[in-house]
């Protein structure tokens, strides 16, 4: 089974529940967290995409910056602490896989979700040739192919995000012009259509976007 689902705006790679044990100390074997967040290191070998690595609670209370993670290493404790998003910056390293040190994690057993999401790297600035996007879509087709999920899934466009208050807006300067506006959540969704890879079709945004999603649909 494909890694690769839909899910919302997200294209989430193995997602699983930290395994942690009842008790004072709540201990997972590194090797099981590595396991988890291991399609970040494939996203990481294509140029044009990010993985987001994210920890959140499935209790309501707990924000995502109150959860710690303690990476217990023969040569340290390295100390792992969510953004208030739930972004992680989780050690994925040859060295600690092969020597799998106890992780010690301060929420109760089965109450965390681990996920990786794939996005496309922003560009340099607002306006920019639409084939910049086309080739990150490239890529991430190449990660489906690589995943085995190629037969199922297909790359469908991207949707950008920005904040809603910024009442985002896309303008597409080609042989077809159009202008796209945000939606009240601060999304412009870009369906990958072929007019838009002709020569000199450029994207022009009003702000910068804070992050774009590259999206799928099921094959038939």
């Amino acid at each position: 089974m494909s890694r690769f689902l839909r899910r919302s705006a997200l294209l989430i790679l193995g997602l699983a529940s930290v395994p942690t044990h009842a008790g004072t100390d709540n201990i997972v074997p590194y090797l099981a967290l590595y396991e988890s967040l291991r399609p970040a290191l494939e996203v990481s070998k294509h140029p044009r995409l990010i993985a987001h690595t994210r920890v959140l609670s499935k209790l309501p209370h707990v924000a995502p910056d109150e959860i710690r993670l303690e990476v217990r290493s023969r040569h340290g404790v390295r100390q792992v602490t969510a953004s208030k998003l739930g972004d992680l910056d989780f050690p994925l390293d040859d060295a600690l896989r092969d020597e799998n040190p106890p992780v010690r994690v301060n929420q109760p057993r089965g109450t965390l979700t681990l996920s990786v999401d794939v996005q496309l790297r922003l560009p340099s600035g607002p306006r920019f040739p639409y084939r910049e996007l086309a080739a990150g879509l490239d890529e991430m087709r190449a990660l489906l192919r690589s995943d085995g999920a190629a037969d199922a899934w297909e790359v469908d466009g991207v949707e950008l995000w920005f904040a809603p208050e910024a009442e985002a807006q896309l303008h597409v300067d080609g042989a077809v012009e159009r202008v796209l506006l945000a939606d009240h959540r601060g999304r412009i969704v870009l369906s990958d259509l072929q007019e838009l890879q002709a020569d000199g079709v450029m994207l022009k945004l009003s702000t910068m976007p804070l992050a774009i999603v590259p999206t799928l649909r099921r094959r038939p």
